[in-house]
This record gives C-alpha cells, sequence and structure tokens, in this order.
C-alpha cells in the first residue's frame, strides 16, 4: 500500500459522493492506494453512499465516530490508514485522475520532503463563493511570498503554509509533531503547520497540478467561519507564545495589531490586483475579515472561546 486517502467528512453526502466518484477513477493502481471516509456522526445517508462505494471497491473502507470535528475525523483516518503516506481530502473536493500518482510520485522522487500540499481553485461560480476563494487564493499569495519561494514547477519548502490543500504527509511525520489538535473547530491545519515549521519541516507546494473545489455556504455561513478562525488564531497565540502574529493580549501587542488591521487592507488590494480579483469582491472581503477581527477580540476580552456556535465542518 502506497498512500491512504483520508476523507473527513460531516452530513455533506452529495458532495461526499462527488468527491469518491472521482477517486474511483484515478489512475493509480486500486490495489496500491486506499481511500477512508472518517464519517464524523453524520445524520444524513453519508453511511449508505460510502458503503455502497465499499462494497463496490475494494480499497474504500468506511469508518464512523461521534460527532467531535474534522480534527478527531482526520485523526480517526491517521490510526486506521495503512500506508507510509497520509493524503487528507475535503469531501466538497473532486479530484483530477493523477492525483495519487503525482503525490506519490513526488514523494519517491524527493526522499527528504515530508509535506506536499495543492493549489486549491473554486469550482462554484456563485458570487459569495467566488469571493470567498479568491480571498483565500490572496491569503495563499501572501504566504507563497514570504516564504521568498518562486514558480516553477515546484514552489519550494515554505515555512509559513497550513498543512491542508488535499495535503499528503509521511506517516513517521505524527510520531514527531502529534496528530491534529482536537480542541479547534477549525484551523487545526493551521496549527499543525505551526509545529511543523517549529520542527524544521516545511511543507512543498505544487503549482502544476490542482484539486477543485465546490463550497457553498450563506453569507451567515461564510462569516460564523471567518469568526471561528479569529478565536481559533487568538488560542493560537496563547498555546505559543512565540508564535509571530501580534494580537491585543497587551498594550504592545493591542498596538501592533491595530497597525496591522489598518493597513492589511491597502495591502490586501495589491495582492488583489496581482490576483487580478475583482474590485467588486472587496467589501466582501472587508465584511469577512471584520468578522475574523470580531473573533479574536472577543476571545480576547472573555478569555476563552465561544462554544455556543454551532459546530463548523
Amino acid at each position: 500500500m502506497d498512500i491512504s486517502i483520508v476523507i473527513p467528512t460531516y452530513n455533506r453526502s452529495p458532495l461526499l459522493k462527488k468527491c469518491l466518484d472521482s477517486l474511483v477513477k484515478q489512475d493509480y493502481p486500486a490495489g496500491d492506494f486506499e481511500v477512508i471516509v472518517c464519517d464524523d456522526g453524520s445524520s444524513d445517508d453519508t453511511r449508505g453512499i460510502s458503503r455502497s462505494f465499499a462494497e463496490k471497491y475494494g480499497n474504500i473502507r468506511y469508518l464512523y465516530q461521534p460527532h467531535k470535528g474534522v480534527a478527531a475525523a482526520r485523526n480517526l483516518g491517521i490510526r486506521n490508514s495503512s500506508a507510509g503516506l497520509i493524503a487528507f481530502v475535503a469531501d466538497d473536493y473532486t479530484l483530477d485522475p493523477g492525483y495519487a500518482s503525482v503525490a506519490v510520485n513526488f514523494f519517491r522522487s524527493s526522499p527528504d520532503a515530508q509535506v506536499l500540499r495543492f493549489k486549491i481553485v473554486n469550482e462554484s461560480r456563485d458570487f459569495l463563493s467566488r469571493a470567498d476563494h479568491f480571498s483565500y487564493d490572496i491569503y495563499i499569495i501572501g504566504l507563497l511570498e514570504r516564504s521568498h519561494a518562486r514558480g516553477g514547477r515546484l514552489i519550494g519548502k515554505s515555512f509559513h503554509l497550513p498543512a491542508s490543500g488535499a495535503a499528503v504527509f509521511r506517516k513517521e511525520i505524527f510520531g514527531r509533531v502529534g496528530q491534529f489538535d482536537e480542541e479547534l473547530e477549525v484551523g487545526e491545519d493551521i496549527e499543525m503547520g505551526w509545529r511543523l515549521k517549529k520542527s524544521s519541516i516545511g511543507i512543498y507546494y505544487c503549482d502544476y497540478f490542482s484539486v477543485k473545489r465546490n463550497y457553498k455556504l450563506p453569507l451567515s455561513g461564510h462569516l460564523r467561519k471567518r469568526f471561528l478562525y479569529g478565536e481559533t488564531m487568538h488560542m493560537l497565540k496563547r498555546k505559543y507564545p512565540e508564535h509571530p502574529i501580534n494580537f491585543p493580549v497587551s498594550g504592545r501587542g493591542s498596538l501592533v495589531f491595530a497597525k496591522n488591521f489598518l493597513f492589511y487592507p491597502v495591502e490586501k488590494y495589491l495582492l488583489m490586483k496581482k490576483a487580478s480579483c475583482p474590485l467588486l469582491f472587496f467589501p466582501v472581503h472587508a465584511l469577512l475579515d471584520s468578522s475574523y477581527v470580531l473573533g479574536v477580540l472577543l476571545v480576547g476580552i472573555w478569555k476563552k472561546p465561544s462554544r455556543k456556535l454551532p459546530p463548523v465542518f
């Protein structure tokens, strides 16, 4: 077994079916890779769809756990994987047939590499999904620029990227840095990225093979998720005081946070132009960023994250 592809999922069976349809069309030998569906307590027909695929294809397995969150679902896949490489694929991803081949061949040709992630492209065409994805693209562009990497067949190691984007890990990594933090509702990939950096493990970014994403939420859902990211980033700073992110946990931190927040729209505007992002998206981005800042500020006041909001998967 060369690679285990883990799909954490929760109550999104139509998206899961599309994802599984793409995985059974991989050009990699079916006997050399496995697909593990990690159901995080779904109440829809996720179980039935997963089992129907498992009955038809011998390399697909279905695992169930009570609802604990995406980090716990990822860890369930880690514990039950059989291969030396573990890939994490969101249930709203559609993968081209070469995904498994590209991943395995990369690690075979790069014995020192530990983590590989891919470029994510938006498949949804509604306005909110496009605006949200452009915000994500701008975020990734900013991180890649911080890595001083340049284009090419592979953008070299970065120590600033989150460990997401259909990321593939060597399994032994989790023995070194631990598994995903199950206390986080969102941002477990960002927290993992920081632990990787502390262990001097860079993340390779593949810019020539992309993964399609079909992700739709109402505006309230996008705002809620950004709010939770704000909470998560504040919790990350508390967990790792040495983290370079500046939050209002002190007088100096408050001043730096305020300065960054005031100048960030200018920086984001410049990045938007570089990403050929329609300026019509800018008001949406400003609203999403404000929700993120609200999450940062409120958890700073309460001293603990809010758990009144429904979970996000």
